[in-house]
């Protein structure tokens, strides 16, 4: 039984499986792990000289043989062994050592030459025994290589084939069982690789059995191992709970999720304390999350392990130290981003750390700002699918006492704070951090802004959009209907109507007067007598989302001509299909916020 990682490690980079194993059996079976010794101690065996070779090291060099072939003399001193030994094949100390020099020296292990030099040292060391090869954390060593891979098929297969015909003919007791270990199922990790996944397939068919240990279980493992409460705390945790148990609930309530992130009772408060119950599953799906990204760690693990040694890291790092603070601190999102940071991609790193040089903590505090909290919050729930990046549902994941309320306020400001500085964007996903392309992007699109004329344009195809959805005619006393025709400051929306509904736009509160009075003497004119005035004024609101959805009209006109000529990257093309939907949601905000504000205004007919 062995790690194949700790195996790999202490010998050069390109070593195959096979050699691996071949060393481990080596060590198994008492022979030297380096195999131009080992080599020799299997031929003199075979002769049937070896005892005497030991003996000679004794008599000679007064050392014991199994601590001479582990020095960095060993060549030499076996060499100078097999001339006392055997003067007549090697007339001197340094003829066997010279024998090993250029190609011959360090021995080929092919799979097949290990499979059959498996099966005949076996026989001369453990007869009438059964072999069993034990592999620990062959997932991590395999799934990212379509070498290691098609090796370890190989040597299944061949020991399957070979095995059997040792069986049939006698010479071995049983076949030679391998057995592989894996944090997690080899097609999970190695599920962004498309290129892999046949030569995987092919891997798990060499596997008779299969045995998958559910995530789920990582609750008790957890608890068990890191979490446990000493007898004395539990009824304090209880207390704690019992007279928390609503705010928490409250406080830490996702939306717009499946995950269940309600905690209905004591025991999973205080078995999982100071983590929330659901944030295990949250952070197993942030791991996974993290190793599938570009660049990431190539044995990064994502599941009950790395979870186990988080909790532990959380309570005694000192960047978290959790063990050291008052009862009712919690585990927050910003705390974890603490402990996988070096797991990120160095460009999301230097975006949170730019936040916090741009953000720093207030004057006399030793805390973090807020800005800085949740940028770590998104980073780590952009890596989870199924939960929305709201603002609720970051503020939940910052609660970081029992019994207070979710800092839903402090989040808002943080995430305008950060829009503005232009480090966050809202997507249909909820907020996340640009990237360096989307920066471009959004420096670009602020520097558009629309002329007057262009904003009375905007704001006149929004209120024909609302008019002509929900008051496109008008009846009376369900005696008649009546058409409404919409004109906005003068200009005509849609199609004439039998009743004239002319709207004035004030430009801001102060000038609403101005409109509600000039909108009196025009209804006063003979002309006008049938015709209803309104009145209303545009908000600093109103004004923000106009300039967004010119500015989205702008850069979705200018990067539809540029991908209809080719000239658009891949990079461009997702911000630009991200604008489409901006583009809607804007118009759609324009809309509601124009009719709020159109139901404050006032009317005038007739004077």
């Amino acid at each position: 039984m062995f790690d194949v990682r700790v195996e790999h490690s202490v010998r050069r980079g390109s070593e195959r499986l096979a050699e691996i194993m071949y060393t481990s059996l080596l060590r198994h079976l008492d022979y030297a792990e380096d195999f131009d010794i080992a080599e020799l101690e299997i031929e003199l065996e075979g002769e049937g000289r070896l005892d005497a070779f030991v003996a000679c090291c004794e008599e000679t060099l007064n050392r014991d043989w199994r601590t001479v072939r582990k020095g960095a003399q060993k060549i030499a001193r076996a060499s100078t062994l097999l001339h006392h030994l055997d003067p007549v094949t090697y007339p001197t100390a340094e003829t066997w050592s010279h024998s090993l020099q250029g190609d011959q020296r360090s021995i080929t292990i092919t799979i097949g030459t290990f499979v059959e030099r498996t099966f005949d040292l076996w026989a001369r060391r453990r007869p009438g025994k059964a072999l069993v090869f034990i592999m620990d954390e062959v997932g991590q060593y395999v799934a990212r290589s379509s070498d290691k891979i098609e090796d370890l098929r190989t040597v299944v297969e061949q020991f399957g084939r070979v095995g059997k015909n040792y069986v049939k003919a006698k010479q071995m007791p049983a076949p030679v069982w391998i057995v592989v270990t894996s944090q997690e199922k080899l097609d999970e990790v190695v599920a962004a690789l498309d290129s892999k996944k046949i030569r995987l397939a092919t891997l798990q068919d060499r596997f008779k059995y299969r045995f998958d240990m559910a995530p789920a279980d990582i609750r008790e493992v957890a608890t068990r191992r890191v979490l446990s409460k000493k007898d004395a705390a539990q009824p304090i945790l209880q207390q704690l709970y019992q007279s928390k148990q609503g705010q928490l609930n409250a406080a830490c309530r996702l939306e717009r999720t499946s995950r269940q992130s309600t905690i209905n009772e004591a025991d999973d408060f205080i078995h999982f304390y100071p983590y929330l119950p659901h944030y295990v599953e949250l952070s197993i799906d942030i791991m996974s999350g993290i190793r599938l990204q570009p660049g990431a760690l190539r044995h990064l693990g994502g599941s009950n392990r790395t979870i186990i040694k988080q909790t532990y890291e959380m309570l005694v790092s000192e960047r978290t130290a959790l063990a050291t603070q008052p009862v009712g601190t919690l585990v927050t999102l910003d705390k974890i981003f603490e402990l996988v940071e070096a797991n990120l991609s160095s460009e999301k790193q230097k975006d949170v750390s730019d936040i916090q040089q741009r953000f720093p903590a207030a004057p006399g505090t030793s805390g973090t700002a807020w800005e800085t909290r949740v940028a770590k919050a998104i980073c780590l729930l952009e890596f989870v699918r199924d939960l929305p990046r709201t603002e609720a549902n970051i503020a939940a994941c910052l609660v970081d006492t029992v019994g207070v309320p979710a800092p839903l306020q402090e989040v808002t400001e943080a995430l305008h704070q950060l829009y503005d500085a232009q480090f966050v964007r809202n997507t249909e996903a909820g907020w996340k951090l640009q990237t360096a392309q989307e920066k471009n992007w959004e420096t670009e699109r602020r520097s558009l802004s629309p002329k007057p004329r262009e904003e009375d344009g905007i704001i006149r195809e929004a209120l024909g959009n609302i008019f002509s959805a929900k008051v496109r005619t008008y009846r009376f006393r369900e005696l008649r209907t009546f058409r409404v025709g919409i004109h906005v400051d003068g200009y005509r929306v849609g199609d004439d109507g039998q009743i004239a509904l002319s709207l004035l736009v004030a430009d801001d509160a102060s000038g609403f007067s101005t409109r509600l009075a000039d909108a009196r003497n025009e209804s006063r004119q003979t002309n006008n007598e049938n015709d209803i005035y309104w009145v209303f004024s545009r908000t600093p609101e109103i004004d923000d989302l106009v300039q967004n959805v010119y500015a989205s009209g702008q850069m979705i006109a200018k990067y539809n001509q540029l991908r209809a000529r080719q000239r658009i990257t891949a990079q461009e093309d997702a911000c630009l299909q991200n604008e489409h939907t901006e583009q809607k949601n804007y118009a759609a905000r324009l809309q509601q916020h124009l009719t709020e504000a159109f139901e404050q205004g006032q009317g005038s007919s007739e004077g």
